[in-house]
């Protein structure tokens, strides 16, 4: 089934078979992936572990539609316009992946995380830090090209990307490290390049 699904999905094997190597230690009974957009990433989760239940929550009604449309048909997987404070559940993992440089209070994303996750729960956070200019760009363009593909509109920080480098170069790996480790314990962090990976677990 895996390598199937990356055979379709050829545009984010690389970094989905290395979100593998972190989601097996935190995948639980219960799953949540909070600011799924497409969906994409809660669908694969669901589909590499068919006896958990995948939630994914995004607050863009179409991207929602989309999803739920393209991969709606998986027993296992829900799609829902929620934000997260909106949720009133427990859920055994969480991942958030490129989410909280977006948000406008980072910290309330952090601690309604906490709050959701059950006790020794566990959380899979991948971010970016900041990286050269050129490089920056280039994520820019290749960032942009993905939301021309599913017909989604330009706005926001997207449409400027000095506004988008600004949010993007939001934390030096040092400054994330410490911020999450206020509200979980690390297990396992890693950076490669422009990409921050971080495993943690409920205190």
């Amino acid at each position: 089934m895996k390598f199937a699904l990356f055979r379709e999905y050829r545009n984010i094997r690389s970094f989905f078979t290395r979100y593998i190597t972190f989601l097996k230690d935190v995948v639980g009974d219960t799953h949540l992936d909070v600011g799924c957009g497409f969906g994409t990433i809660p669908f694969l989760i669901a589909c590499c572990w068919p006896n958990t239940k995948v939630i994914g929550i995004e607050v863009d009604k179409k991207m929602i539609s989309w999803g739920k449309a393209r991969y709606g048909h998986l027993p296992n997987l829900k799609l829902l316009k929620y934000g997260i404070d909106e949720l009133k559940i427990e859920v055994g993992s969480i991942s958030c992946i490129n989410v909280l440089h977006h948000a406008d209070d980072h910290i309330n994303v952090l601690e309604h995380i906490r709050r959701l996750l059950k006790r020794r729960g566990r959380v899979f956070i991948r971010e970016f830090v900041r990286v050269k200019d050129g490089e920056m760009r280039r994520i820019y363009e290749n960032t942009v090209k993905e939301y021309r593909k599913y017909g989604v509109r330009l706005c926001g920080d997207v449409a400027n990307f000095d506004i988008w480098y600004k949010i993007h170069s939001r934390w030096s790996e040092r400054e994330l490290r410490c911020l999450l480790g206020k509200f979980f314990k690390p297990l396992a962090i890693r950076c490669f390049g422009h990409d921050f990976y971080f495993v943690g677990e409920k205190r």
